[in-house]
């Protein structure tokens, strides 16, 4: 509530009531428009996403989020592999998280949107949702799709409500045309990108 307040002021809530008009003669409202199902959505993804929005850098760290030299003709399992286990190095994932993302992807479940790769895992680790924005040297292509950047993601598997993220993630992706995702210079770029979402 907290933070639609902070973005929507002023703010008023119509809590419906089970007293019949008659009862309730001072108790009431007219109401002139009607929200139509189109509406409702959207103020049920508004308010799904209003935590996110207000504050990505919850779930996207700067540290863990580097700078990757690949070079022409580098894999995608290679330079997966070495993301994960410079992640894993710095203690921002497991070695198990790293492996379930490498199988993952060289299984060719691969999450690509608009330009950006987001290989990602179910954890079983108590942490919160965590995400590392990682830009590559050179483009690659992955499933006949060129990808710029890299996005590293682990949710927690017994938090559902964490693929709100992900939804969140891919209507702000989807916003912008692909140069804008491939020209992000970085962390920073990335942050500025999610908080216009």
């Amino acid at each position: 509530l907290v933070a639609i307040r902070e973005e929507i002021e002023p703010l008023l809530i119509i809590n419906n009531s089970h007293y019949l008009l008659d009862d309730a003669v001072n108790n009431y409202i007219t109401v002139k428009n009607i929200i139509t199902a189109a509406g409702i959505e959207q103020i049920k993804h508004f308010l799904a996403t209003a935590f996110i929005r207000q504050q990505p850098e919850r779930f996207f760290s700067a540290p863990g989020s580097f700078h990757y030299s690949n070079v022409r003709g580098e894999s995608w399992q290679h330079i997966t592999r070495q993301i994960c286990a410079q992640l894993v190095a710095q203690h921002h994932i497991t070695a198990d998280e790293a492996q379930r993302i490498i199988a993952r992807e060289g299984e060719g479940e691969n999450l690509i949107v608009n330009r950006l790769a987001i290989p990602h895992c179910w954890s079983e680790q108590e942490r919160r949702f965590r995400g590392f924005f990682i830009t590559l040297a050179q483009p690659v292509e992955v499933n006949n799709e060129v990808i710029n950047h890299v996005l590293i993601a682990c949710a927690a598997a017994d938090a559902r409500h964490e693929l709100k993220i992900f939804s969140y993630l891919a209507s702000v992706l989807c916003q912008h045309p692909a140069e804008v995702i491939a020209g992000l210079t970085g962390y920073e770029a990335f942050m500025e990108l999610l908080h216009k979402g």
